[in-house]
């Protein structure tokens, strides 16, 4: 769940070699090369990753890049377009697979928001649950709050193939990604969250209760390990530079000191950081993910190190650490 949360970013460009037995002509392509963790976090190293992200140009005639996950094992993991080639934003149909090759979802995609009727499969290949979504017509069925992100639950089968809600009503039952326990559970009407919800986060060691009306989240509690409580009426809420995303890239442009040597090269580019965010706002572990300029990664990482005024990460109304990533543009003006 909280991979949801996790902002992309790009490692660099060069010719894969990781997936020998692809085409003569998808090697011929330039690609850009992700390595990423379960949880979203990207790191520098393969060695490292849980799977790779391969983001291709286009074909002849499109405007919209080839997009590839691989397992380490070389299985497909992912597949779909992307309008971007710096990072993932989906486009059109894609489509997701377990480990076991079986399909895990069909998704469409707007923009790189979720958009239309979506299909979720167990790892046997039956249908679990189909969803629409909706950008600009939902009614709060998200866990942060976010409408984008919002859907209508429309039918959901249990694995024996019982069904469990039936266009738009009855009683849900939500899963972890590997399908090992129930996240969440509770009635569902119209398609949307209705009363009392209840589940747990294993991950985070927390239980919770929710009160739904009409698929908004009027009210909720959640209890850690040690029985502390903490109320809350949005599951998620993002980490984020006190004043919004206007006042943290105020705060790159009057503190960024464009290096002297890299301004008479005419050095530019786009220096991509990833970092923590801790609980009690401070950031920590900041590093380079796309390297621009050994001198622009340099004064890149000084002033994100020196940066305050976070606010951290709310997840089920507790203080959270949680990863994020900033690309931040060096760029010279033409006079």
């Amino acid at each position: 769940m909280m991979r949801k949360l996790l902002c992309l970013i790009t490692c660099i460009i060069f010719y894969s070699q990781i997936f020998a037995q692809q085409s003569a002509a998808v090697k011929q392509k330039k690609h850009n090369i992700f390595f990423l963790k379960n949880n979203g976090r990207y790191v520098n190293e393969r060695d490292s990753a849980d799977y790779i992200c391969v983001i291709s140009e286009p074909d002849s005639g499109s405007t919209l890049y080839g997009a590839n996950e691989f397992y380490k094992d070389g299985k497909q993991k992912f597949i779909g377009k992307s309008s971007k080639s710096e990072y993932l934003s989906p486009e059109g149909q894609c489509i997701c697979y377990f480990p076991n090759g079986n399909k895990k979802s069909v998704e469409e995609y707007k923009e790189g928001k979720l958009d239309g009727i979506c299909y979720y499969f167990y790892p046997n290949g039956k249908i679990y649950v189909s969803k629409e979504f909706h950008q600009t017509e939902a009614k709060g069925n998200s866990v942060t709050g976010d409408i984008n992100s919002d859907y209508f639950i429309k039918d959901c089968i249990d694995s024996t193939g019982k069904v469990m809600v039936k266009e738009g009503k009855g009683h849900f039952m939500g899963y972890d990604d590997d399908f090992k326990y129930i996240e969440e559970e509770g009635p569902i009407n119209k398609g949307v969250r209705d009363s009392i919800w209840a589940g747990r986060d294993v991950g985070a060691k927390i239980t919770f209760t929710e009160q739904y009306v009409e698929g908004k989240l009027i009210s909720g509690v959640s209890t850690d390990s040690t029985g502390v409580k903490y109320t809350y009426t949005q599951r998620m809420v993002a980490p984020q530079y006190k004043g919004g995303a206007k006042a943290l890239y105020e705060y790159l442009g009057t503190h960024i000191r464009y290096p002297d040597n890299a301004k008479r090269n005419d050095v530019q580019g786009t220096v991509i950081l990833g970092f923590v965010v801790k609980k009690d706002g401070t950031v920590k572990d900041v590093k380079v993910i796309k390297s621009a300029d050994a001198q622009l990664d340099k004064e890149a990482l000084r002033v994100v190190n020196n940066s305050k005024g976070w606010l951290p990460a709310m997840y089920y109304g507790k203080p959270a650490n949680i990863y994020y990533s900033i690309p931040i543009n060096f760029a010279l003006s033409q006079n």
